[in-house]
């Protein structure tokens, strides 16, 4: 469906340039006895990238409709794109699986999977300590791979296997990296340790048997402010070789 650029509003998806944009703002102007133009700050959908264009008055646009209905983007697989019905739906019903489970949720198009899992599924081990990865204390593994929850849309977990502290246990057994954190007193306040614990098991997963090295590196996305480090590198390494010796 074709517009006149005129109606370009910040929110739309646009097609430009055999691609899809996000468009953040949209300025029109008159500079003098200049024709009238509209500058517009767009993102491309597939890269990311931001850049300014001017479009001319009467240009016509694709904007980007489903029946007839506005479309908000959510994110992008590739050349997959995905968007919410912003008409008719407020949430998007998605599935995923987690502690060996399947499970349904909604979730508001912008709302991170952190807040899925803590405040939609009461799965409340993974923690909030700063929102924007720098901490690892929401660390869960998305499809095996170790990721920050608090940087995941919720939306983008559809279809894929979370796996979160809570399926660290078996039942009542706690798993080697719980029992031997505890052990060697690895912890203190606890708002860090369900990454570190999260992470650890992502480690040993890849690697049985790593260095002293390789566990600082490997967990230096994990922040902690109580013990400094030592008594947690210690752990892991106890318990990368009780589980090489049990397996």
């Amino acid at each position: 469906m074709a517009i006149p650029a005129t109606q370009l509003r910040p929110g739309m998806i646009i097609k430009h340039n055999n691609d899809l944009h996000s468009v953040f703002s949209v300025e029109h102007r008159t500079p003098g006895n200049l024709r009238a133009f509209i500058q517009a700050k767009l993102r491309n959908l597939r890269t990311g990238a931001m850049f300014e264009h001017r479009f001319r008055s009467p240009d016509p646009i694709d904007k980007i409709v489903v029946d007839e209905v506005d479309m908000e983007f959510l994110y992008n697989d590739g050349d997959d794109y995905y968007f919410m019905n912003t008409e008719s739906y407020e949430q998007t019903h998605l599935k995923r699986d987690t502690l060996g489970d399947a499970v349904e949720y909604l979730c508001d198009a912008e709302e991170t999977l952190l807040d899925v899992l803590r405040d939609r599924l009461g799965l409340t081990g993974s923690k909030e300590g700063c929102g924007t990865g720098d901490c690892g204390a929401c660390s869960v593994t998305l499809d095996g791979r170790l990721v920050c929850s608090c940087l995941v849309l919720g939306a983008e977990a559809d279809g894929r296997q979370v796996s979160t502290i809570e399926g660290l246990a078996k039942g009542d057994k706690l798993h080697p990296l719980q029992r031997i954190f505890i052990e060697h007193a690895a912890l203190q306040c606890g708002i860090c340790t369900p990454g570190f614990l999260v992470a650890s098991k992502a480690l040993l997963e890849k690697n049985p048997d790593p260095t002293e090295t390789e566990i600082r590196y490997w967990l230096a996305g994990n922040l902690c402010r109580c013990t400094g480090y030592d008594k947690i590198v210690r752990a892991v390494t106890s318990a990368a070789a009780e589980m090489r010796e049990t397996r």
